[in-house]
C-alpha cells in the first residue's frame, strides 16, 4: 500500500532565511549599487520568491531573478546551507524504499531545489 508524504522545503526541511536574505542583499547591491535593509526585504515577503523579487526589483525583475538563482546556488555549493537533520539522506531512503510517493512543495525554481537536495 502506497502512502503520500508531503514536504515543504523552505523553513521546514531547511532553514534558508539567512541565505535568502543575504542573496537578495547581494543582488540589490549589484543592480542598484545601494544597500537594502533586512526590514525592507521582510516587508516585501510574498507567497513565492519570484513575487517577492518582483516587489523589490520591479522593472529589473528578470535580471534580479537570474542573478538571485545563480548566487543562491553558488552559496549552496560553497556550503552556506547546512543539512543539520540529514534530511537529504532521509528523503533518499524514503524514495528508495518505494513504499511512499514523495511530494515537495517549494516556492523555489527547479534548478535551486535540485541544488539544495544534492
Amino acid at each position: 500500500m502506497f502512502k503520500n508524504i508531503v514536504f515543504d522545503l523552505d523553513g521546514t526541511l531547511f532553514n534558508t532565511l539567512t541565505l535568502h536574505m543575504d542573496t537578495i542583499k547581494s543582488v540589490y547591491k549589484h543592480i542598484y549599487d545601494q544597500e537594502i535593509t533586512s526590514l525592507k526585504i521582510l516587508k516585501s515577503s510574498r507567497s513565492t520568491i519570484k513575487l517577492q523579487l518582483r516587489d523589490i526589483f520591479r522593472n529589473r525583475l528578470d535580471q534580479a531573478w537570474e542573478l538571485y538563482i545563480r548566487r543562491f546556488n553558488e552559496a549552496i555549493a560553497d556550503g552556506m546551507l547546512t543539512d543539520y537533520a540529514d534530511i537529504v539522506k532521509v528523503i533518499n531512503q524514503i524514495h528508495h524504499a518505494k513504499k511512499w510517493d514523495i511530494c515537495l512543495f517549494t516556492g523555489r525554481d527547479i534548478r535551486t531545489t535540485s541544488t539544495i537536495l544534492e
